[in-house]
């Protein structure tokens, strides 16, 4: 796969994830992104980190660990509760 092809995969996910989190009344994980994008639950792990990291999604701390959008996905998305 090329580094373009790769790159454009990778945001497609990362909005899906995001756009899933904002437009969703619970806190969302592992499985869950799993189920959406059809891969693994440890990639929807890593996918989901890293989306925390860049600000995206919010970890809840619980086991197993939930994650709900932060206020930059809510702007994104136009999300207003």
């Amino acid at each position: 796969m090329s580094e373009r092809t790769n790159f454009a995969v990778l945001f497609d996910r990362y909005a899906q994830i995001i756009s899933f989190a904002a437009n969703n009344k619970r806190r969302i994980g592992s499985k869950d992104v799993s189920n959406l994008l059809d891969v693994s639950q440890r990639s929807a792990q890593r996918y989901l980190i890293q989306l925390e990291q860049q600000g995206y999604l919010v970890s809840d701390g619980a086991h197993p660990i939930g994650y709900t959008p932060s206020v930059k996905a809510k702007k994104i998305f136009m999300v207003t509760a």
